[in-house]
């Protein structure tokens, strides 16, 4: 099992094109085509936003289960 933290700033990303960019890059590994996302995209884009997170710090442990 692993385990991390970060720590950063955290900011709402402005540019509509970036967010639909990268959702759009998102949604390609998990659909099974390019048409269900585009349809997905289309329909539910107005609900969605895109967080970005600025890493000042990062600090993680692994550890081993029995």
């Amino acid at each position: 099992m692993r385990s991390t933290v970060v720590f950063g700033r955290c900011r709402l990303e402005s540019d509509p094109t970036l967010t639909l960019e990268k959702i759009r890059a998102l949604a390609l590994r998990y659909y099974p085509s390019a048409e269900e996302v585009e349809a997905e995209i289309a329909r539910d884009i107005r609900g969605a936003q895109l967080y970005v997170i600025e890493i000042e710090h990062l600090t993680g442990k692994q550890i081993k289960e029995k």
